[in-house]
C-alpha cells in the first residue's frame, strides 16, 4: 500500500492489530444457542430441529474449515450440552451422519459430511456471496476525459452519441452509442479529436448478493453510542455499494443521508441488503476495537451505485469515489470491482489519497491471483480474506499488491432478519471499520491508522504485507 510520513511512531504494531473474529464465535435465536471457542476447544450448543446445513455453517463461522456435504443430505439437529471439546461435539450435532475432518498443512481443515460415502461429499457449503467480476467490457460506450473549456455536447454530437453520465470534477462524460460496431467506428475520431484528452474503456461491476437467512440466529447489534460532537469533527466512513437499510433507535444516529446516484431506490426491509451487512459489519470492528457501550463521533455514508438494477460500471464506481471524497468521507469502502487495470480510476483513488483520505477496496472472489480494480491501486488499501488460521480464506484472491487480511463472514442481524455473507468485501468493511476506530481511539489521521493496521496484520502470503510508497 503506501507508506506516509509517521509521526507517532510510539504506537506499537501489537495496538493496531485487527479484533475482529479473536473471540468465541456466539449466536442465539429463539430457542437455540451455539457457541464455539476454537481457541479454547470448547463447544455448546442447545439446539432444536435445527437444519443440519445451518449448522455446519455456524461451524465453518466459528472455525474457517471449509466444508462439504453430500447432496440431499438434509437433517435436522436437535442437542444439548455445554463445553464439550469439538471433537465429541461434532459427534453431537451431526449425529447419525457419517463425516470426517481432514487436515491439510496449507490450508484449513476440511469437514465432509455424507451418508453414502465419503467421495460423494462434494456440494461446498458458505459459498461466496460477491460475485466475481470478470472483464466484461461496455462494448457501445466510451469514457472520455475532455480538455478544458471544450463542449461535451458538441462532441457528443460529432460522434453521433449520447452523454449518460458525467463527472464534473475530472471533465469526463459516459458517451453511449447505438451500437458497439458505431462505438468502434467512432473511436479513432475520439482520439483525434483536439477536444478530447483521452478516452477509456467501461467495464461492468457485478451486483452483489443480498445475504443468506441464518437458521441460528445472530449476534446483537453492536453496541455503540453515538457521540454528540460537532458534524464538523465527526470521521466518515463512506461505502460504495447498493442500496441500504438503516436500523431504527440510537443506532441510526450513525447512518447519514445516502447518495443515490443510480436513481432513487428503497429496498425492502428484509432480506439485508450487501451495504446494511457492510455497515454492520463496520460496526463491529469499531465495537471490538472502542469496547461495547463506547460512544463514537462517526457517520456512516451510504453511497448507492446499483440502485433497483442489476449491474453497475467503473465510471459508476467513479461517480461513488468522487461523491464520497466530496461528501467529506475520510474512509471510502469499496467493495465492489472489475478485473482489468483501470489508469482514470487509479487517477482517482490517487486524487483522493492526495486529499488525505484513504480507500478501502476489496481484493476480489476469484480465489485466484485475479487484480480486481481498484484495488492493486499504489494509493488503496487492498484487503483480502483470512480463513482464521494465518492463511486466505479458499474463495479470496492474493496478489502482490493485496495488503490486509481480515475475517470474511458476518452473521448480520440490522435488519431483524439473521444474515450470513460470505467474501472478501465483508474482510474490507472490517477494516475500513477498523481503521476508523484506531483513528478515533489514537487521534490519528486514517492513512497513518491504515498504514498501522497494515504493518500488524499483512496479508498472510506476503509475510510482511506490501507497503507500497506514493
Amino acid at each position: 500500500m503506501f507508506m506516509p510520513m509517521l509521526r507517532h511512531c510510539c504506537l506499537t504494531l501489537a495496538a493496531a492489530a485487527l479484533l475482529v473474529g479473536t473471540g468465541p464465535t456466539s449466536v442465539a435465536a429463539a430457542g437455540h444457542r451455539f457457541e464455539w471457542n476454537e481457541r479454547a476447544d470448547r463447544v455448546s450448543a442447545d439446539l432444536l430441529d435445527v437444519p443440519v446445513k445451518a449448522v455446519l455453517e455456524q461451524i465453518h463461522i466459528a472455525t474457517g474449515w471449509e466444508i462439504r456435504i453430500e447432496p440431499g443430505v438434509n437433517f435436522e439437529v436437535s442437542t444439548s450440552f455445554q463445553e464439550l471439546k469439538s471433537a465429541r461435539a461434532l459427534e453431537r450435532l451431526l449425529g447419525t451422519a457419517s463425516y470426517a475432518v481432514i487436515s491439510r498443512p496449507d490450508a484449513p481443515p476440511r469437514l465432509l459430511v455424507f451418508e453414502s460415502a465419503i467421495d460423494r461429499a462434494t456440494e461446498r457449503l458458505m459459498g461466496v456471496d460477491d460475485p466475481m467480476s470478470r472483464a466484461i467490457r461496455i462494448e457501445d460506450e466510451w469514457i472520455i476525459f475532455l480538455k478544458p473549456g471544450e463542449d461535451a455536447e458538441e462532441l457528443a454530437g460529432r460522434v453521433g452519441a449520447r452523454i449518460t453520465g458525467r463527472i464534473p470534477e475530472l471533465n469526463a462524460v459516459r458517451l453511449k452509442f447505438e451500437s458497439a460496431q458505431a462505438a468502434q467506428a467512432a473511436r479513432s475520431l475520439l482520439e483525434s479529436d483536439p477536444a478530447v484528452a483521452g478516452v477509456h474503456e467501461n467495464y461492468e461491476i457485478n451486483r452483489p448478493a443480498e445475504g443468506r437467512a441464518s437458521a441460528l440466529g445472530a449476534p446483537k447489534l453492536p453496541k455503540l453510542i453515538p457521540a454528540d460532537g460537532a458534524a464538523e469533527g465527526r470521521l466518515v466512513v463512506a461505502f460504495i455499494d447498493t442500496a441500504v437499510q438503516p436500523p431504527t433507535g440510537d443506532m441510526a444516529k450513525f447512518f447519514l443521508p445516502s447518495i443515490q446516484l443510480a436513481g432513487e431506490y428503497v429496498p425492502p426491509p428484509q432480506p439485508a441488503t450487501h451495504s446494511t451487512m457492510m455497515h454492520e459489519a463496520a460496526l463491529q470492528a469499531m465495537a471490538q476495537r472502542l469496547g461495547a457501550g463506547s460512544a463514537a463521533n462517526v457517520g456512516l455514508l451510504n453511497v448507492d451505485i446499483y440502485g433497483a438494477g442489476g449491474d453497475t460500471s467503473l465510471f459508476m464506481l467513479a461517480q461513488g469515489l468522487i461523491a464520497a471524497a466530496n461528501a467529506g468521507a475520510s474512509i471510502i469502502n469499496v467493495s465492489g470491482g472489475a478485473a482489468v487495470d483501470s489508469a482514470f480510476i487509479d487517477a482517482i483513488v490517487a486524487r483522493i489519497y492526495a486529499s488525505g483520505k484513504l480507500v478501502v477496496a476489496a481484493a476480489g472472489n476469484d480465489g485466484g491471483s485475479t487484480r480486481m480494480t481498484p484495488s492493486p491501486s499504489d494509493y488503496a488499501l487492498s484487503v483480502t480474506a483470512s480463513d482464521g488460521r494465518g492463511g486466505v480464506a479458499w474463495y479470496a484472491n492474493m496478489n502482490e499488491t493485496v495488503d490486509v487480511a481480515a475475517p470474511g463472514v458476518i452473521v448480520s442481524s440490522m435488519t431483524g432478519q439473521p444474515t450470513i455473507s460470505v467474501g472478501t468485501s465483508v474482510a474490507t468493511a472490517y477494516t475500513s471499520g477498523d481503521v476508523a476506530a484506531f483513528s478515533l481511539q489514537h487521534q490519528l489521521p486514517v492513512q497513518e491508522s491504515g498504514y498501522l493496521i497494515q504493518q500488524a496484520n499483512p496479508a498472510p502470503q506476503t509475510g510482511t504485507g506490501n507497503p507500497k510508497a506514493p
